[in-house]
């Protein structure tokens, strides 16, 4: 075989791709210092090489366009296991690092030497052409536009993604040492991120690209989660309907309606744990499940089984939706093949990969010594009374994810299903799947997703044993996450089912034949047009609510930026409480005195009424009230000594500006332009 045929394998193209990568990351680092993006690209490449040797190997047969998103979600699955052992045992970023270069150079060597042996490119040439399909342009344009979208969105301080960051600068700052609590300091005790592997994947990308991490979370890495989301779901699109012109056809229709909702929370959220166990682990672990049960390989289920392990690493809730929509698949089996031995088997077969997680709470006890049940049923990363977390959800009704019903039965407030695809599904979807489903398993998968988390979100005494039993009330609402993206595939298969009834309508005219083999781009692209419009003006709402291009969101301040380049030694800063979320997250040496109060106070009168002498307000947060919105000079000075804090945020127009500057012991040492004055404090002096 010659060079330039080896060149068309995957084995070479991975090995290829791979050493040239090195080169910006390692020898020449300074040099695209300045070009962030190269590094990032770069650094993302060699992430993803250990996931596409693997595929590579596994499965030959997997189309070129699904081999993307199923390498990207294998790597991201494996990194984060990884991580588990080195959060858990505390070993900090460095030795992770160390392994996790060791597993990209050997599979860069396993890739180099496979490219030397193998004789002739078998499938490998004709798997890695993209099908010449005129649907790519919308698609991948669709796609193009989410990205941006989701790039250009600030988060607000209140949103948990700043809590994550916090997690990832300790991670990133704390090198050999023990990893500290992010925000008050001391020990990490017993808590989710001590088996959260994505949070120290995140760390590791930032090290090796050499990008801060809030810029490469929120500016890089979000866009790329998105057109990975989008092209986990056209993977399992193209592997249930077995078409990809259906897949691409389904997978515009889905990016379409993500873009006219512009507003939609997950689209810059989608770097969060949670979101990413929803739109990439969830489809692509299904995939294997379909392919288990299609061809009874044990590769297959191997691979189903490592995807359940790994959304544990990811986050709790990953194997609760795999799980529920791994059951609605088996039960729907089941119960159309309940004769056959080998359904009974492909199905026990499910049973057992979700139930080897099991096993993780005792490894996670001999590693550790504590307990893992605690940390997982929260499944809240920041959390911290109990009590406040499992009554939140219901003094609250603005979220309107739990409907109380009375004699202490709730369920999923039914707001969550007002995506207009759900009712769609169901009263539509339902009849045109049911009779497919002996002959189908992409109909079974579908009933099964669409049927079995309904039941358990929407039938009140399912629901509030899952909300007592299982998980906590607050988190309920995600098992229903399953629902929109079944409805989604369900709907589209629906509009493909159209649309060929229409071509083959069309054929039987014989001058319309060509119109007919364009039909399914003329469509998406006259959908594309006729919701322009209404898209850009969710766009326009969008970009005002965020105060426009010039006018980030205060987290973005540059008084963040200071504190993240002058804080070198562990330091207290007393700031207001929205504040308090994101100064962690540009510091690992800066903790607050307070974390999210603001929203217990708010609603405080109505906790304490559902659960009587249970809630306690931690001191921090009265604290940082009383400093800020109503306290003598004395009053403000023992708070200062309480904490021992060594700098105090306020905000422009802020009364205390005038009060700190007139003040023994306050020296400015920085004033933003757009908004805030940080003080030096020395009460001492």
């Amino acid at each position: 075989m010659t060079a330039l045929g080896r060149l068309q394998t995957l084995d070479a193209r991975i090995a290829l791709l791979g050493v040239v990568a090195l080169i910006p990351v390692w020898p020449l680092r300074s040099v695209f210092a300045g070009v962030p993006i190269v590094p990032y690209l770069c650094a993302l490449c060699l992430f993803m090489v250990p996931g596409a040797v693997l595929v590579g190997r596994l499965f030959e047969d997997l189309p070129g366009p699904v081999v993307a998103p199923v390498s990207f979600a294998v790597s991201v699955g494996g990194f984060a296991l990884l991580g588990v052992p080195f959060l858990a045992m505390n070993l900090g970023l460095e030795p992770y690092l160390w392994v996790a270069f060791a597993i990209v150079a050997s599979s860069l060597v396993v890739a180099t030497l496979g490219a030397l042996r193998r004789k002739h490119p078998g499938r490998d040439d004709a798997r890695d052409r993209l099908a010449p399909d005129w649907l790519w342009g919308p698609f991948l344009l669709l796609g193009a536009a989410l990205a941006t979208v989701s790039r250009a969105k600030d988060p607000f301080p209140y949103d948990d993604i700043w809590v994550y960051l916090a997690w990832v600068r300790e991670f990133l700052d704390a090198g050999d040492g023990g990893f500290r609590e992010p925000y008050f300091g001391g020990q990490m005790g017993s808590s989710r991120a001590q088996i959260n592997g994505w949070l120290l994947e995140q760390a590791a990308l930032s090290r090796v690209s050499g990008i801060d991490s809030v810029d490469l979370v929120l500016g890089y890495l979000t866009p790329t989660l998105v057109l990975m989301s989008l092209l986990a779901f056209y993977a399992l699109a193209r592997m249930l309907l077995q078409s990809g012109t259906a897949a691409l056809l389904v997978g515009s229709l889905y990016a379409l309606g993500l873009l006219l909702r512009v507003g939609g929370r997950w689209i810059e959220r989608v770097a969060e744990d949670k979101f990413l166990a929803w739109f990439l682990f969830l489809p692509v672990a299904l995939i294997f499940a379909v392919l288990f049960l299609e061809a009874r390989k044990r590769r297959h289920l191997a691979v189903f089984a490592f995807f359940c392990w790994a959304a544990v690493a990811v986050h709790p809730v990953g194997l609760a939706i795999i799980g529920l929509s791994a059951a609605g698949l088996g039960l729907v089996h089941l119960a159309v093949d309940w004769r056959r031995r080998d359904a009974w088997a492909g199905t026990a077969g499910l049973a057992g990969a979700l139930l080897s997680v099991l096993l993780a709470p005792l490894l996670y006890l001999l590693a550790t010594g504590e307990s893992l049940v605690a940390a997982l049923r929260s499944a809240d990363i920041s959390s911290g009374d109990p009590d406040v977390l499992a009554n939140m959800v219901f003094v609250k009704p603005e979220w309107q994810r739990v409907l109380e019903l009375g004699n202490g039965y709730y369920m999923v407030h039914p707001a969550q299903m007002l995506n207009p695809v759900v009712p769609v599904a169901f009263l539509v979807g339902l009849p045109f799947l049911i009779p497919r489903l002996r002959r189908s398993l992409a109909a079974q998968l579908l009933v099964g997703m669409l049927v079995v988390p309904a039941v358990v979100c929407f039938v009140p005494p399912v629901a509030t044993f899952f909300g007592d039993h299982v998980i906590l009330p607050g988190q309920l609402w995600r098992l229903a996450w399953p629902i929109p993206l079944a409805a989604s595939l369900t709907a589209g298969w629906l509009f493909w089912e159209l649309t060929r009834l229409a071509r083959a309508g069309l054929r039987s005219s014989r001058g319309s034949r060509r119109v007919g083999r364009f039909l399914p781009f003329v469509l998406v692209c006259a959908l594309m047009v006729a919701a322009a419009p209404l898209s850009v003006g969710h766009a326009r709402v969008a970009y005002r609510a965020a105060g426009g291009a010039q006018s980030q969101g205060m987290c973005f301040d540059p008084v963040f930026d200071w504190v993240r380049e002058n804080v070198e030694e562990e330091s207290v800063v007393l700031a207001p409480d929205l504040e308090n979320t994101c100064i962690p997250a540009y510091s690992a040496e800066a903790d607050v005195v307070s974390l999210r109060g603001s929203l217990l106070l708010r609603v405080l009168p109505a906790l304490q009424g559902r659960a009587p002498d249970r809630i306690e307000v931690p001191r921090g947060t009265l604290d940082v009230r009383s400093f800020f919105y109503g306290s003598t000079p004395e009053e403000k000075a023992r708070i200062i000594e309480r904490y021992d804090a060594n700098y105090v945020m306020v905000r422009a127009g802020s009364p205390l500006n005038e009060t700190f500057e007139s003040q023994p012991g306050f020296a400015t040492v920085y004033v933003s332009a757009r908004g805030y004055t940080l003080y030096a404090v020395n009460l001492d002096g």
